[in-house]
Protein backbone atom coordinates (compact mmCIF):
# COMPACT_ATOMS: atom_id res chain seq x y z
CA UNK A 1 0.00 0.00 0.00
CA UNK A 2 2.69 2.56 0.80
CA UNK A 3 3.90 4.17 -2.40
CA UNK A 4 1.17 2.62 -4.56
CA UNK A 5 -0.16 6.02 -5.54
CA UNK A 6 3.27 7.17 -6.70
CA UNK A 7 3.72 3.98 -8.74
CA UNK A 8 0.30 4.58 -10.37
CA UNK A 9 -1.08 1.24 -9.16
CA UNK A 10 -4.52 2.52 -8.22
CA UNK A 11 -7.42 2.45 -10.64
CA UNK A 12 -10.61 4.36 -10.20
CA UNK A 13 -13.79 2.72 -11.49
CA UNK A 14 -17.03 4.64 -11.39
CA UNK A 15 -20.15 2.56 -10.92
CA UNK A 16 -23.36 4.56 -10.73
CA UNK A 17 -26.07 3.60 -8.30
CA UNK A 18 -28.78 2.04 -10.42
CA UNK A 19 -32.31 1.45 -9.32
CA UNK A 20 -34.05 -1.45 -11.06
CA UNK A 21 -37.40 0.26 -10.80
CA UNK A 22 -36.12 3.29 -12.73
CA UNK A 23 -35.52 1.21 -15.86
CA UNK A 24 -38.82 -0.57 -15.48
CA UNK A 25 -40.77 2.68 -15.01
CA UNK A 26 -39.02 4.31 -17.98
CA UNK A 27 -39.77 1.26 -20.11
CA UNK A 28 -43.42 1.21 -19.10
CA UNK A 29 -43.90 4.92 -19.79
CA UNK A 30 -42.15 4.68 -23.15
CA UNK A 31 -44.08 1.56 -24.10
CA UNK A 32 -47.47 3.02 -23.23
CA UNK A 33 -46.63 6.20 -25.12
CA UNK A 34 -45.62 4.15 -28.15
CA UNK A 35 -48.78 2.03 -27.95
CA UNK A 36 -51.04 5.10 -27.83
CA UNK A 37 -49.17 7.18 -30.40
CA UNK A 38 -48.91 4.37 -32.96
CA UNK A 39 -52.41 3.02 -32.24
CA UNK A 40 -51.14 -0.47 -31.42
CA UNK A 41 -52.78 -2.99 -29.11
CA UNK A 42 -52.39 -1.44 -25.67
CA UNK A 43 -49.92 -2.98 -23.27
CA UNK A 44 -47.77 -5.25 -25.45
CA UNK A 45 -45.03 -2.67 -26.03
CA UNK A 46 -45.33 -1.45 -22.44
CA UNK A 47 -44.84 -4.99 -21.12
CA UNK A 48 -41.89 -5.60 -23.44
CA UNK A 49 -40.11 -2.35 -22.58
CA UNK A 50 -40.85 -2.71 -18.86
CA UNK A 51 -39.17 -6.11 -18.73
CA UNK A 52 -36.33 -4.91 -20.96
CA UNK A 53 -35.73 -1.84 -18.76
CA UNK A 54 -35.73 -4.01 -15.66
CA UNK A 55 -33.28 -6.48 -17.24
CA UNK A 56 -30.90 -3.69 -18.30
CA UNK A 57 -31.08 -2.17 -14.81
CA UNK A 58 -30.31 -5.58 -13.34
CA UNK A 59 -27.38 -6.02 -15.73
CA UNK A 60 -25.93 -2.59 -14.88
CA UNK A 61 -25.59 -3.60 -11.24
CA UNK A 62 -22.97 -6.17 -12.17
CA UNK A 63 -20.99 -4.15 -14.70
CA UNK A 64 -17.78 -2.72 -13.28
CA UNK A 65 -15.74 -1.87 -16.36
CA UNK A 66 -16.75 1.37 -18.10
CA UNK A 67 -16.08 -0.02 -21.58
CA UNK A 68 -17.05 2.15 -24.57
CA UNK A 69 -18.28 -0.98 -26.37
CA UNK A 70 -20.67 -1.96 -23.58
CA UNK A 71 -23.55 0.39 -24.55
CA UNK A 72 -23.44 -0.97 -28.13
CA UNK A 73 -23.57 -4.57 -26.90
CA UNK A 74 -26.39 -3.87 -24.44
CA UNK A 75 -28.46 -1.95 -26.99
CA UNK A 76 -27.92 -4.59 -29.68
CA UNK A 77 -28.83 -7.50 -27.40
CA UNK A 78 -31.73 -5.61 -25.82
CA UNK A 79 -33.18 -4.67 -29.20
CA UNK A 80 -32.91 -8.19 -30.56
CA UNK A 81 -34.47 -9.79 -27.46
CA UNK A 82 -37.10 -7.07 -27.15
CA UNK A 83 -38.33 -7.49 -30.73
CA UNK A 84 -38.46 -11.29 -30.35
CA UNK A 85 -40.33 -10.99 -27.03
CA UNK A 86 -42.78 -8.51 -28.55
CA UNK A 87 -43.42 -10.97 -31.38
CA UNK A 88 -43.92 -13.85 -28.93
CA UNK A 89 -46.42 -11.92 -26.82
CA UNK A 90 -48.23 -10.71 -29.96
CA UNK A 91 -48.42 -14.30 -31.20
CA UNK A 92 -49.79 -15.55 -27.87
CA UNK A 93 -52.46 -12.83 -27.92
CA UNK A 94 -53.40 -13.51 -31.54
CA UNK A 95 -52.05 -10.17 -32.81
CA UNK A 96 -49.11 -11.53 -34.85
CA UNK A 97 -49.82 -12.35 -38.48
CA UNK A 98 -46.33 -12.97 -39.95
CA UNK A 99 -43.86 -15.84 -39.99
CA UNK A 100 -41.15 -16.57 -37.44
CA UNK A 101 -38.49 -16.00 -40.12
CA UNK A 102 -39.84 -12.50 -40.76
CA UNK A 103 -39.80 -11.75 -37.01
CA UNK A 104 -36.20 -12.97 -36.72
CA UNK A 105 -35.19 -10.85 -39.72
CA UNK A 106 -36.83 -7.73 -38.27
CA UNK A 107 -35.16 -8.37 -34.89
CA UNK A 108 -31.73 -8.77 -36.49
CA UNK A 109 -32.08 -5.68 -38.69
CA UNK A 110 -33.36 -3.59 -35.79
CA UNK A 111 -30.45 -4.72 -33.63
CA UNK A 112 -27.91 -3.83 -36.35
CA UNK A 113 -29.59 -0.47 -36.94
CA UNK A 114 -29.48 0.39 -33.23
CA UNK A 115 -25.88 -0.83 -32.95
CA UNK A 116 -24.91 1.62 -35.68
CA UNK A 117 -26.81 4.52 -34.07
CA UNK A 118 -25.69 3.91 -30.47
CA UNK A 119 -22.14 5.35 -30.78
CA UNK A 120 -23.65 8.48 -32.32
CA UNK A 121 -26.60 9.03 -29.98
CA UNK A 122 -25.46 7.57 -26.63
CA UNK A 123 -22.74 10.16 -25.83
CA UNK A 124 -25.16 13.04 -26.36
CA UNK A 125 -27.84 11.41 -24.20
CA UNK A 126 -25.32 10.64 -21.49
CA UNK A 127 -24.08 14.25 -21.41
CA UNK A 128 -27.66 15.51 -21.24
CA UNK A 129 -28.48 13.12 -18.37
CA UNK A 130 -25.34 14.07 -16.44
CA UNK A 131 -26.02 17.76 -17.01
CA UNK A 132 -29.53 17.50 -15.61
CA UNK A 133 -28.39 15.97 -12.31
CA UNK A 134 -28.44 18.24 -9.31
CA UNK A 135 -25.07 19.33 -8.05
CA UNK A 136 -24.36 18.92 -4.35
CA UNK A 137 -23.18 22.05 -2.67
CA UNK A 138 -21.45 21.76 0.67
CA UNK A 139 -21.30 24.93 2.67
CA UNK A 140 -19.39 25.39 5.88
Amino acid sequence: MPGALERDEYRLHYQPKVNLETGAISGFAGGMAQDFLLNQPKGITALTLTLLGYAVGLLRQYVVSPSPVLPVVVVTGGTFCGVLFYGLVSFLLGQFDSTALYLFRVAALSAVYNAILTPLVYPALRRAAEGSRSRRVVRW
